[in-house]
């Protein structure tokens, strides 16, 4: 399993409160979303995973009542350009929760 380009927990800790635009590859705009938590979990007992974090983001629609669809790959973009392309599920009309595992 090629795990080049996963994103670490030390990447999202540096960006708890900020504001990400998010939106649908190539399509739907849904807004802005902060990102409220940012929490490690256990890792699996995977050869693959050694040296590599597990961890769950949470972000918050700003304001609430975005429109948020189904889970699926979304892009968030920070202010500053940098971009996350990933697999996010709405865990409430106004959240939606990362799982890099």
């Amino acid at each position: 399993m090629d795990l080049t380009g996963r994103p670490a927990i030390a990447d999202f800790r540096s960006l708890l409160g900020t504001v990400f635009h998010v939106q649908v590859p190539d399509a739907q705009v849904l807004g802005e979303f902060t990102l409220r938590e940012c929490q490690e979990l256990p890792k699996p007992p995977m050869d693959s995973l050694e040296g590599h974090d597990c961890f769950s983001l949470t972000f918050e629609a700003t304001p609430p009542g975005v429109s948020i669809p189904a889970q699926g790959i979304f892009d968030f973009t920070t202010a500053d350009q940098s971009t996350y392309r990933l697999f996010a599920v709405p865990s409430s009309p106004a959240h939606l929760v990362v799982t890099v595992n």
